[in-house]
């Protein structure tokens, strides 16, 4: 079992934003970074909400109807106020079970009550895909979703081809590892699963990989 502490994966110093930031600042800002999260914090650097690029491009063009009501284009309105946070001194493993048991993709990290950091799901990927685990060399076959014929016609072929290169695709024999290489060069969240000739044969998410994950860590 991995006995790791939570500084391995968190971001220290993390680019936050107020409330009053504007929509439009907003989404500029994610989008020099390569980011798609954004800790809300109040003068004290208390963290008091969280957006994502899809909170904020969903406010990017109001419609008329939003505009007549009041104007919704600063953070304040259209952020997560009841965000779940961590201490510093809290596992990786706590970290990484709340991320599956909620669906989110981020935590903040906080330090008497402060932002101090920032965990993502990309981060497990990440140290995964370095090939330091033993984890990573688990094949992809043991825990991608194995789906019917039709089932991979319409999501591999028309959801996952259509967006992203055929080249963002695994084999079922290779590794964890890899796969997470994968997801992490093309920025998805599903890959297609190939066998030794090149058919579709399953999906592989990035919750099956962290679900392999968790079961390494102390």
């Amino acid at each position: 079992m991995l006995d790791l502490a939570l500084g391995t994966f968190a971001t220290y110093n993390p680019q936050s934003i107020s409330a009053d930031t504007s929509v439009t600042d907003a989404i500029a800002l994610m989008s020099e970074l390569g980011i798609h999260h954004l800790p809300v914090v109040d003068s004290k650097h208390h963290v008091v909400g969280i957006v994502s690029n899809r909170d904020l491009l969903a406010r990017s063009c109001p419609t008329t109807y939003d505009r007549k009501i009041d104007d919704r284009r600063i953070v304040a309105n259209v952020m997560v106020r009841n965000v779940y946070t961590v201490d510093a001194s809290a596992s990786p493993k706590a970290v990484l079970q709340a991320i599956l048991d909620h669906g989110f993709h981020c935590v903040p990290v906080l330090e008497d009550g402060m932002l101090l950091g920032m965990v993502t799901s990309t981060d497990f990927l990440r140290e995964l895909s370095y090939g330091e685990w033993p984890v990573c060399n688990d094949i992809v076959a043991d825990h991608m979703l194995t789906l019917s014929t039709d089932e991979l016609l319409f999501s591999a072929a028309t959801e996952i081809d259509a967006l992203v290169e055929e080249t963002s695709v695994v084999s079922a024999d290779q590794t964890l590892g890899t796969a997470a290489a994968v997801m992490l060069e093309y920025r998805v969240q599903e890959i297609v699963v190939t066998d030794q000739v090149s058919r579709p044969v399953g999906i592989l998410r990035d919750d099956d990989i962290l679900r392999a994950i968790i079961t390494n860590l102390a």
